[in-house]
């Protein structure tokens, strides 16, 4: 029996000094040397022993390994220790006290300490696994020789059998082929093979092939499950080492997209505190995909080798996700030659990529020439005569034949005895297993939201398997072929995973609840959102608050993602979460969750076209559910009273409105929930607003931000920066608008909601428009038309076009303007730009007929919560907020503007009433950015000498100062308080006026 003794310097001191760190290393030092097959003693003075029962030939290469792993973790732990002595030998037939003593005894003989030694009896077993040094009558151990495994993994076993070679020649051919053909059509090849071909295996061995004049790895994609919400397929594209150098093949435009979207690859492994991983395949995906490939292709084609893209498990991606390759690898087709390799149980070619040129390849059986051959250089008792019945066991599959030699190499017994004992080959290489290594197996096959080894580890330690092992076994399962890879360790077959989850019986769902609450953790802490297939593994969570909590998250996001799909489903009850068989608790369970379900219907009927059904849903509904909160369900009560207040407030009751989520929010910080209470308070703060009441709503989204915070809250956190920095705009402090922008972008953009991050870039242009900064305004509505295609939001392009086009006139080009807005469907807005550039080239008439040619539509949206932003018009998600959602502000501005016109064609009289009339009627100054140009235009239509039935011009050039100096006194920064007076064209004029009128 082989024996090892491990003996820790001063245990007793350092025990005294870091009890748990030393508490660990002993925890680590044991389950190396037990994961090798040893039984493990600990005394109390800290002394460790192994003991090795199986010594056969075909354990060493184990024992050494485990042996090898402890004297590494004594080695990475040797600045906290006084120092160690380790010892290893070969002792025949004595009792554990005697090996012991004598195992002492040895030690003493041990010239160094902090050395890793073995002794002589020993040696000569481990010699070819060991680089061994003598010193007296021991051997210390310099290092571990890389052949210490005598089969090599089936990487290198598929490689060296003969079944790369044939199907990389093909694709060769068929590469040069695409290559010598005038057009860049994109190239399909599909490997193909049964269960235990080892199909994918090999198909990265023919990618690596292709690419071996290549420094760079070809890229890969591994679908894990069939989910059209996930992009876990993708993951293994975010650590590929071409991402950093992606830019360097990228025109100036290409590179500044890449920068705003490169970020949907790197989701689940940066994590940002709020990330909210989009939850269906998005734009965003398909453009970086694009310009990855793109990027990848011309590498490829400056070092004149082919560009391949790998996809693995092909029939398991979604028809969503093939289309948005197909678009990706036909884009990237432009710069060169691009082929795609893909891996699959079937022949079919899934129908978004039939458009492709391709050819089919079907992996082939081993011969039994090529086994034989295979068996004649490994050790006798995987000897050339068993190879008929291996063949005859395996059928010549390439991973089931590697499994079953790989399966005989860990039990040492012949095939003989195998083939007696079972012949279903998933049971016996289940059979050899460890517990850690079933335990990572079943793990990797239900947590694909942690899809790297790093990830998994950490998994792992949590369920007692040491985090120094985890590297060992992710390598130890990737070489046998369970595992796509020791980087991505997807399991290969569901077959042997189901297999596995027989044998670990009870401790199945401990893992899968381990899994679910370290996901549920990384959710309520906002590390990760919630998408479908999160939902589906939470959804069965065995606490009732954390499956509500799932559920009222998961729509949530449904509605700020406009997925009615999720809405609907809620709607007709498909949603509805599984309850425990406690016959105690699943009537309240299913009420509680109907609850919340019924609520999301009422929620998302105001946006639908016939709101009255809203109405008599929500009376009944809130009478309803009156019995539920006198029974103590005090806790919900605040979600009924929040949608209460949404819906008065759709119907115009904004004062009721108020109360009923001022309630909400009382129950909700009742309850400590800040998720609801930052809601609640964008509710209210949303009424001020639309009441007029600016510097209140100011306050009331600055509290939700900081309720958001405190409750991990990403989306309610973008909105209140966004609302906030709306208020702000109204206000006047355009220097602290700038700030809450950016900080609005950053938020919104880590997280995936792409329409707050817009319409907070579009907020900033507009500050840069009142500032008369109109180059750097055309430069930020020029970003947002490019962005804003990107993501495919149509209405927000359309805003962004429209004042790009009025940037360009205000800064000087009013030709380019009139010519951008030709391009653009027919809207008030529209018209009003145009009248403007008409105006500005001395074409007076023109403008007028345009201004007064405007249609307006009496239909006006209901005010309803503020999920997403308003695209209507420029003006409808800024000013418009703060006038309950009518288009008043706009009317009032074009109105003013014709009186302007009209007094600049010499109708005075008409443009005097006109003017007078806004003037005089004016809502309130802090809710409408354009009041001083009411005044400056009513001036200068007025006559210049003083007439009694006319106002006095002078009089209104000084109002229209006085508010130009109070919102001056807004602004923060000295900078910006200057560009808006001196660089704002129309205050400009106002001031110049003023020195005329000695008013300043």
């Amino acid at each position: 029996m082989y024996y090892l003794l491990i003996e820790i310097a001063g245990y007793r001191q350092l025990l005294k000094v870091n009890r748990d760190g030393l508490v660990r290393l002993v925890r680590d030092l044991c389950s190396a040397l037990e994961y090798s097959g040893g039984t493990v003693h600990v005394e109390e003075n800290g002394t460790v022993y192994g003991e090795f029962r199986s010594s056969s030939s075909h354990d060493l290469g184990r024992i050494v390994h485990g042996a090898y792993k402890a004297y590494e973790i004594l080695m990475d732990n040797r600045q906290d220790l006084h120092g160690f002595s380790m010892v290893m030998e070969y002792l025949r037939g004595a009792e554990r006290s005697e090996a012991h003593r004598r195992m002492n005894v040895l030690l003493q003989n041990a010239a160094v300490e902090s050395c890793f030694w073995i002794g002589s009896n020993a040696s000569a077993d481990f010699a070819q696994f060991l680089q061994m040094q003598r010193k007296l009558d021991m051997w210390r151990v310099e290092g571990i020789h890389d052949h210490a495994v005598v089969l090599p993994d089936f990487a290198g076993f598929v490689r060296d059998s003969h079944l790369v070679e044939p199907l990389c020649q093909q694709i060769t051919e068929f590469i040069e082929a695409l290559s010598q053909t005038d057009r860049r059509d994109p190239g399909l090849t599909l490997v193909y093979g049964v269960p235990g071909s080892g199909v994918f295996a090999i198909v990265r061995e023919i990618a690596a092939c292709l690419a071996s004049q290549h420094e760079l790895p070809v890229p890969e994609c591994i679908a894990s499950v069939p989910d059209d919400t996930e992009l876990s397929a993708f993951q293994a594209l975010g650590l590929h080492p071409f991402m950093n150098r992606v830019p360097e093949f990228l025109s100036e435009y290409e590179r500044e997209l890449w920068q705003n979207i490169r970020w949907v690859f790197h989701r689940p492994f940066d994590k940002p505190p709020g990330s909210v991983h989009p939850d269906s395949l998005s734009h965003e995906f398909t453009h970086a995909l694009t310009l990855f490939l793109r990027a990848f292709v011309a590498k490829c084609a400056a070092d004149n080798i082919p560009a391949v893209f790998v996809l693995q498990r092909i029939e398991k991606y979604s028809s969503e996700h093939l289309h948005a390759i197909a678009r990706a690898v036909r884009a990237a087709g432009e710069r060169g030659t691009l082929c795609v390799v893909a891996s699959s149980y079937t022949a079919h070619i899934p129908a978004p990529l039939r458009e492709f040129q391709s050819i089919k390849l079907a992996t082939r059986a081993l011969d039994p020439a090529a086994i034989s051959e295979f068996l004649g250089n490994l050790p006798p008792h995987l000897h050339r005569d068993a190879s008929s019945r291996v063949r005859i066991l395996t059928r010549g599959r390439a991973l089931q034949l590697y499994q079953y030699l790989w399966m005989i190499e860990r039990v040492g017994q012949g095939i003989e005895h195998i083939e007696q004992r079972d012949r279903e080959l998933d049971d016996i290489v289940v059979s050899v297993l460890n517990e850690h290594e079933m335990i990572a197996l079943y793990l990797a096959s239900i947590a694909t939201h942690f899809p790297t080894t790093e990830e998994l580890s950490e998994l792992l330690s949590g369920l007692n398997v040491p985090k120094t092992l985890s590297r060992d076994i992710w390598k130890s399962l990737s070489s046998a072929g369970l595992v796509y890879s020791p980087v991505f360790p997807y399991p290969t077959s569901e077959k042997l995973t189901d297999r596995i989850a027989g044998r670990l019986a009870g401790q199945t769902e401990t893992i899968r609840l381990h899994v679910q609450n370290e996901l549920y953790r990384m959710f309520a802490t906002g590390l990760l959102g919630i998408t479908r297939s999160r939902y589906k593994l939470l959804c069965d969570h065995p606490e009732p608050e954390v499956r509500l909590h799932v559920l009222k998250a998961y729509l949530t996001s449904a509605f700020h993602s406009a997925q009615t799909d999720i809405v609907d489903a809620a709607s007709s009850g498909d949603l509805t979460l599984p309850v425990m068989n406690d016959s105690a608790r699943v009537r309240r369970e299913v009420e509680r969750q109907l609850y919340v379900l019924t609520l999301a219907r009422v929620r998302d009927l105001p946006s639908r076209p016939k709101i009255a059904d809203a109405g008599s849903l929500s009376d009944g509904n809130f009478s309803a559910w009156s019995h539920y909160f006198s029974a103590g369900e005090t806790d919900q009560s605040g979600d009924l009273l929040l949608e209460r207040s949404r819906w008065l407030a759709a119907h115009g009751s904004v004062s009721d409105s108020s109360r009923c989520a001022r309630r909400a929010a009382m129950r909700f910080q009742e309850t400590g929930d800040e998720s609801g209470a930052a809601e609640a308070q964008i509710e209210i703060g949303y009424a001020q607003l639309s009441a007029g009441n600016v510097t209140e709503a100011r306050e009331y989204f600055a509290m939700a931000r900081s309720s958001a915070n405190e409750g991990f809250d990403v989306i309610h956190r973008a909105r209140s920066l966004c609302l906030e920095a709306i208020a702000t705009f109204l206000y006047g402090n355009y220097s602290y608008c700038f700030e809450l922008c950016d900080q609005a972008a950053s938020v919104s953009g880590a997280a995936g909601l792409r329409s707050w991050k817009l319409f907070a870039a579009f907020l900033r242009g507009r500050c840069q428009m009142e500032l008369g900064r109109y180059t750097i305004a055309i430069e930020c509505f020029d970003a947002g038309i490019r962005e804003s295609s990107v993501f495919g939001i149509e209405d927000a392009q359309s805003a962004f076009i429209l004042w790009y086009a009025r940037a360009c006139a205000y800064e000087g080009a009013p030709e380019k303007c009139l010519d951008t807005l030709d391009s653009v469907a027919y809207t008030p807005e529209r018209e009003f730009f145009s009248a403007e550039a008409l105006d500005m080239l001395d074409r007076s008439d023109e403008a007028l007929v345009r201004v007064r040619g405007i249609e307006w539509t009496e239909d006006q949206a209901p005010r309803v919560s503020i999920t997403r932003p308003d695209w209507r018009s420029g003006f409808s998600g800024i000013e418009e907020r703060a006038n309950g959602n009518t288009d008043a502000v706009f009317r009032k501005l074009v109105d003013s503007y014709t009186g302007y016109l009209l007094g600049r064609t010499g109708e005075t009289d008409e443009a005097i009433q006109l003017l007078r009339g806004c003037t005089r009627t004016l809502h309130s100054s802090e809710i409408d950015p354009h009041v001083p140009l009411y005044y400056f235009w009513y001036a200068n239509v007025l006559p210049k000498r003083r007439i009694d039935r006319y106002d006095d011009q002078t009089t209104e050039i000084g109002r229209s100062v006085k508010i130009v100096q109070q919102r001056l006194s807004r602004i923060e920064q000295h900078t910006d308080k200057l560009d808006y007076r001196t660089r704002n064209i129309w205050f400009g004029r106002l001031f110049e006026a003023a020195r005329k009128h000695n008013l300043v």
